[in-house]
């Protein structure tokens, strides 16, 4: 099969970007950049009812300017 020399560089490009991107997610774990994040929960009667079993929860309030 062959395969256009086009083909060869997104593909290269991408394990580049890819490679990067591991890299800098690692260095920033290791240097203690890394904090992880947690979600908040809420009681299953807070919010907005919008259906059966769906709740709306409002995060902030915000004014319409």
């Amino acid at each position: 099969m062959f395969i256009d020399s086009k083909e060869m560089t997104v593909e290269r490009r991408h394990f580049v970007y890819g490679g990067a991107a591991a890299f800098s997610a690692i260095a920033a774990a290791l240097a203690g950049g890394g904090s992880s994040a947690q979600a908040q929960t809420y009681r299953a009667d807070e919010g907005k009812e919008l259906a059966p079993g769906v709740r709306a929860v409002e995060l902030s309030a915000r004014g319409l300017r």
